[in-house]
């Protein structure tokens, strides 16, 4: 698969590039992962990977209140480091 990075990079928005049928590129930070995760499913991408902003692993989470997202594709995150090869 092609991996396309969103536009926003941080996907807080409807990215202005072609994601659909490919997998996205997101940062993190500036919203929630239930937000990158809703525009890049709208957007058609296939897949979504983030790229974490600290060299740590860490467990992303949904909301208290956001127990209704219906997440059909899968959704990954990297650690910095290899965010910055890809």
């Amino acid at each position: 698969m092609t991996l396309i990075e969103t536009n926003p990079l941080n996907c807080s928005q409807n990215s202005s590039t072609q994601i659909c049928g490919f997998v996205a590129l997101s940062k993190c930070g500036d919203c929630i992962f239930t937000t990158k995760v809703r525009f890049s499913q709208a957007g058609g991408a296939s897949a979504l990977v983030i790229i974490n902003d600290k060299e740590d692993l860490y467990k992303m989470v949904c909301t208290k209140n956001n127990t209704s997202l219906s997440i059909k594709f899968p959704v990954v995150m990297i650690l910095r480091s290899a965010g910055q090869i890809l």
